[in-house]
């Protein structure tokens, strides 16, 4: 399978992890095997709600999302079953938290594959360079 880099980091809950893209968002939910088919999940423009067993990862979001684009599956491994829920992004950027009343992240959302891209040098580092 083809990957383009571009995976940001996101947060971690007890009960749930994310991550991101500039254009999409990935939660992942762990769920009992017997819940599998008690999954219940529903989108709105700036809202989402997802369901399973007796927990519940409901709120407002902090963007809106293409809610057209936005979809859900429950993947096995073995007897380990997780729900997966993508959210497509109507702006893309990066959101420094999933719900609006998370607090923001205590750092700017980093790369997790691909390279960094290093901000320019200075021209006046580049003849201090030359010049050694």
């Amino acid at each position: 399978m083809f990957h383009v880099p571009g995976t940001y980091s996101g947060g971690e809950t007890s009960s749930y992890s994310w991550t991101q893209t500039k254009s999409e968002v990935e939660l992942r939910a762990k769920i009992p095997a017997d819940a599998a088919s008690s999954v219940k999940c529903s989108f709105e423009a700036r809202k989402l709600q997802l369901s399973f067993a007796s927990d519940t990862i409901a709120g407002e979001l902090p963007a809106v999302v293409v809610v057209d684009d936005c979809l859900w599956s429950v993947e096995s491994e073995g007897a380990a079953k997780t729900v997966v829920v993508a959210l497509r992004k109507a702006v893309p950027e990066l959101w420094t938290r999933l719900f609006a009343a998370d607090a923001p992240m205590a750092e700017a959302p980093r790369l997790l594959d691909g390279l960094e891209r290093k901000a320019p040098r200075s021209k006046q580092e580049l003849l201090q360079e030359e010049q050694e």
